[in-house]
């Protein structure tokens, strides 16, 4: 969601500067998209370095699961419309860093339900996260 959702902000920007601010936000979100993408593979190796099966999903469940992200596609893809016909590039980055904000509260307390050896990427993760944060933080701050 964060990378389309940047590169309409900027489209929409207002100056070279805040292109400049936005393609740094950019590679934050790009980083943490090559994070998350690795994520799950990532645990499941992780757990079988230690002898532990990957997680199965029953049937109903991974149809569950399936709905979600189904779901989660339509969400975005009505957001992305919104942020393209209805927002300005600040308006995008002060809704990406609330969903964010929402988004690192859950991940800081995964840590109580993590195994101790999947501890380190599921770091990894949260420090990407809130790198962008950062970066959306900042840009708000300059952009003033």
């Amino acid at each position: 969601m964060y990378i389309p959702a940047i590169q309409i902000a900027l489209d929409k920007a207002e100056s070279q500067r805040v292109r400049e601010s936005l393609a740094n936000i950019l590679r934050h979100a790009e980083e943490l998209g090559r994070i998350e993408a690795d994520f799950e593979a990532r645990l499941n190796a992780l757990k079988a370095a230690r002898g532990e099966k990957p997680v199965k999903l029953t049937r109903a469940r991974a149809d569950d699961v399936s709905g979600f992200a189904q779901d989660a596609k339509e969400m975005e893809a009505q957001q992305l419309i919104l942020f393209e016909n209805e927002m300005t590039s600040a308006q995008i980055i002060r809704s990406l860093k609330g969903a964010l904000s929402s988004d690192l509260k859950f991940w800081q307390g995964a840590g109580r339900y993590t195994h101790p050896a999947d501890m380190p990427a599921v770091e990894e993760f949260v420090s990407a996260k809130q790198r962008l944060k950062e970066a959306l933080s900042k840009h708000l701050r300059d952009a003033g």
